[in-house]
């Protein structure tokens, strides 16, 4: 409050005074003194108020008075032009509510009631606050603001008011989020680099990969497809339509055209942020979603694109950022799938490692034990016929040659078939089929085993309709003359076996059925595993290497068609196999 023109008419009722002039002269000196004093107070204050004015309006942070009767701003600093971009005459007397975001808008509303319960409790005690908001600035974008404040009493009004200071931290949080999206990014690499060493599931792990980068990127959609056998289309892996209507078959293939076949051209990741208006987009199939911005990167293999990963539908545009994120996932997932052939190559090898030690051990437990055995019968009887000849009368010798003969016969099927399955299994049988007649080549057969059946009395019956079929010739007298002295085998003395086609438009469908004994479930269910192979005896004790029905399964599967058995304990035994119409 400026005095000094009180002072003055005071100094001039002094002068009027009709007193002592050496008393009125010592009373306008001291009157003169206070002046001076007066005016050097009011020189300083206003000095101070320019420093002050001065500091205010050239701080980075804006100084914010509020009333806390309806949160109008009661004094604005200078510097809130450069944070917001209003002059604080724009501001003063405003509710501070439209000047911030609405997230902002409803923190203030919830603190600023719990703060106020607590400043009634003691107005004259400080607190000090620490928040963030988010301010609109005059061209509607959102400045992230930290601003600490207070609440007093204002010292004229004694009404209670909160005094805050406001700083930008806009770029603080622009590098937090960098800072945080680096991380995370970080952190999906390594957990996909994590999943490409331990989990050998290919379908999961690019599956995953794919969930990674689409959290990364912010698209909605997308899929993962490998190229087809024939390099000419897409074959959809898994199809992620992110929640929007797809009416597209995700088994059906993708051609290779439009973006896709730039991708596989150029073996670069590219986006797309106006597909709609693309000449691309003509290429999508009918009941396919509309996508704003598409973006795909190569899968390759020894420098080979061999397919895709597929983006889209993403909020804002894609940038470079996402095209590198892309990129480093769709190299994880290559990785996953080449790790996934080399685990199937491996397995593959192994398992053809174990069939072929397997048939090793196989063949040298035929040769040691169905082979032996004639081998000694003949060693054995033409050694004692060398040695005493003339003691033997013409029906021994032929008895005993017959059996040499008999026994050599047996040996060379033995032999002729392992090398036959031998063969099968390296895959050095070459099938060439030709037109037969079934009846002809069975009956045939049924001459070179009529001594075999004639032994033990059984009857063989062979269907006379003539039928005629395309198939191996060799092959077609293996299968048949296996199975039909295996049914002579499990056949009881004087029964029966019969041999039979029947025939449609898909094939042929032929049938030895035996009377014999039959055979259980269990049985059955071993019966053409090679890892399980059984030797079982006939009914009169007759011996065999178990071999005939595992290579009569490998003859038919060459044609093209299957064989199984119908079988009861006690009722005798149907083997069918089939073969497909040439």
């Amino acid at each position: 409050m400026d005095i000094t023109p009180k002072l003055i008419d005071l100094r001039q009722k002094i002068e009027s005074l009709n007193i002592d002039s050496n008393a009125k002269e010592s009373l306008i000196s001291q009157l003169d003194s206070v002046s001076t004093l007066v005016e050097e107070k009011n020189r300083r204050m206003a000095t101070e108020e320019s420093y002050v004015k001065l500091i205010t309006d050239n701080i980075i942070e804006v100084i914010f008075v509020i009333d806390l009767a309806d949160l109008r701003f009661s004094y604005v600093s200078s510097s809130v032009y450069r944070l917001l971009g209003y002059f604080p005459e724009d501001l003063v007397g405003q509710s501070i509510m439209p000047f911030l975001t609405e997230s902002s808008r409803e923190y203030v509303k919830q603190i600023t009631k719990e703060r106020v319960a607590y400043f009634k409790i003691d107005p004259h005690k400080r607190h000090t606050y620490i928040d963030q908001f988010e301010q609109l600035h005059k061209n509607g974008s959102a400045i992230s603001t930290e601003t600490t404040s207070y609440f007093r009493l204002n010292r004229e009004t004694g009404h209670p008011e909160i005094v805050a200071v406001s700083r930008d931290i806009s770029r603080r949080k622009a590098n937090e989020k960098l800072l945080t999206d680096r991380n995370k990014e970080i952190e999906l690499l390594l957990n996909g680099s994590r999943m490409v060493l331990e989990t050998k599931d290919f379908i999961t792990t690019a599956r995953q990969i794919f969930e990674y980068s689409r959290e990364l990127t912010g698209a909605r959609a997308g899929y993962i497809a490998l190229l087809d056998e024939n390099n000419e289309e897409n074959d959809v892996l898994f199809l992620e339509a992110g929640g929007l209507p797809c009416g597209v078959d995700a088994s059906l293939s993708m051609p290779i055209r439009g973006l896709r076949k730039v991708v596989y051209d150029t073996g670069q990741t590219t986006y797309d942020n106006n597909y709609e208006d693309s000449p691309h987009s003509k290429y999508m199939p009918p009941g396919h979603i509309p996508l704003r911005n598409v973006m795909f990167a190569p899968l390759k293999i020894g420098g080979k694109t061999i397919g895709l990963l597929g983006l889209g539908e993403k909020d804002g545009p894609f940038t470079d950022y996402d095209a590198r994120i892309a990129t480093s996932f769709a190299e994880l997932v290559s990785i996953a799938l080449q790790n996934s052939n080399n685990l199937d190559k491996l397995q593959h090898q192994e398992e053809q490692l174990r069939k072929t030690n397997h048939q090793k051990d196989l063949f040298i437990s035929i040769l040691a034990h169905d082979l032996r055995s004639p081998f000694n019968i003949l060693i054995g009887l033409s050694r004692v016929l060398a040695a005493n000849m003339e003691e033997f009368s013409p029906e021994e010798l032929k008895d005993n040659l017959s059996t040499i003969n008999s026994t050599t016969i047996q040996a060379n099927d033995l032999l002729e078939q392992m090398l036959l399955w031998g063969n099968s299994q390296l895959g050095k049988l070459v099938l060439s089929p030709v037109e037969l007649s079934f009846t002809d080549e069975t009956n045939e057969l049924i001459k070179l085993q009529e001594n075999q059946a004639g032994l033990k009395g059984i009857k063989i019956v062979v269907d006379q309709k003539p039928i005629n079929l395309t198939a191996d010739l060799n092959m077609f007298k293996t299968i048949m003359r296996n199975l039909i002295s295996n049914a002579i085998k499990f056949t009881k003395r004087d029964g029966e076996v019969k041999v039979y086609a029947e025939q449609n438009s898909e094939g042929t469908t032929i049938t030895v059925s035996d009377n014999g004994i039959g055979m259980e479930e269990d049985k059955i269910a071993k019966l053409w595993n090679s890892e399980t192979l059984q030797t079982t005896r006939g009914t009169e004790n007759e011996k065999g290497a178990g071999i005939g029905l595992m290579l009569c399964k490998e003859l038919v599967e060459m044609h093209g068609g299957k064989i199984w058995v119908e079988s009861r304990v006690g009722k005798g035994s149907d083997f069918k196999f089939t073969i497909p119409a040439g």
